[in-house]
């Protein structure tokens, strides 16, 4: 059952990213900032970094190396975005190549949660024997 619990945290933590990296690529005109992006990013980083922290006890196998990838994805999510918004007032100045960089890291995203939520089915699955 802690496995589980840790697992839904961090599946609701890549909502969270998913969710952020949305807003950000189809960020309108001048509403979202460069330094509040980059304030929300490194936020992201930070309860992502405690979730898998405090988490990585109870994981194993596929649960493991999946929310340690979603930690290690969220740096380089953080990187990219200090990058691409070197010189930029605001996110929306984000060139078109750098937005379909963030649709593949929500991909990667995707994945990721998906392969979190086979897993927790799978365990659901055993402790029911409803295999």
């Amino acid at each position: 059952e802690k496995e589980i619990e840790a697992i839904d945290g961090m599946s609701i933590q890549i909502q969270k990213i998913k969710d952020t990296l949305q807003l950000f690529s189809s960020a309108l005109d001048e509403t979202i900032s460069s330094t509040s992006a980059l304030k929300i990013l490194s936020g992201l980083r930070n309860e992502t970094s405690i979730i898998f922290e405090k988490g990585q006890v109870n994981l194993e196998g596929i649960s493991y190396q999946s929310s340690h990838s979603a930690k290690n994805l969220i740096f380089d999510i953080e990187k990219f975005f200090i990058k691409s918004l070197k010189g930029k007032k605001y996110v929306n100045e984000i060139e078109d190549d750098e937005k379909f960089k963030i649709l593949e890291y929500r991909q990667q995203l995707t994945e990721i949660q998906n392969l979190i939520r086979d897993r927790k089915i799978e365990m659901i699955s055993n402790k029911f024997d409803l295999s």
